[in-house]
């Protein structure tokens, strides 16, 4: 039998720093665990964020890059002056209407790619192609030095050099989403 002696003896097991320091430890554990689960969870919500906004974000930007080249194309954006350009340059006047239709289809064709994701790339490609003689020839604002005509050739060389940077972020970017669907193998 023990004595009341040999029981007031015995260690406090429950207030003993040996347990008092695995209940810390677990308690740190779990804290941890749990805002891991916390990070875990909003990290998945901004990769979901981002990858939603890479997915529609790039869509939405080869729509908006598009826009000039189907208004041309359409011809809501009409190519008169484009053609008296390239008459003034000596191109023979039976070839400028074969050259200004290629070129409107060349542009739907472009355009149509990089709206709906066919050959994005390749797509900006030829739009890219097409884009720097045209706007050498057409927006040529070093011969318009000191004449109205300045100011205007200056800014349409400079928007074109801006659609030409879009285009080469879009020939660029190697995974590019599409509308229609297609095979893996093509993409």
């Amino acid at each position: 039998m023990m004595s009341v002696q040999n029981m007031s003896a015995r260690p406090n097991v429950s207030g003993s720093p040996y347990l008092s320091g695995i209940a810390a430890f677990v308690a740190t554990t779990l804290n941890l665990v749990g805002q891991d689960l916390v990070q875990t969870a909003a990290s998945t919500k901004m990769e979901s964020l981002v990858s939603f906004f890479q997915r529609y974000g790039t869509v939405v930007a080869r729509i908006l890059v598009s826009m000039i080249y189907m208004m041309t194309a359409l011809n809501i954006i009409g190519q008169t002056l484009a053609a008296h350009e390239l008459a003034a340059y000596g191109v023979p006047a039976s070839l400028v209407p074969v050259m200004i239709t290629a070129a409107r289809a060349l542009q739907l064709a472009g355009g149509l790619g990089l709206i709906l994701g066919i050959y994005p790339r390749i797509s900006a490609l030829a739009l890219l192609l097409f884009l720097i003689p045209a706007t050498l020839i057409g927006h040529a604002f070093w011969l318009t030095a000191g004449t109205s005509l300045y100011t205007v050739q200056l800014i349409n060389f400079f928007k074109n050099v801006g659609m030409a940077g879009a285009l080469i972020f879009i020939i660029a970017t190697v995974s590019q989403p599409v509308l229609l669907p297609r095979p893996k193998r093509l993409r």
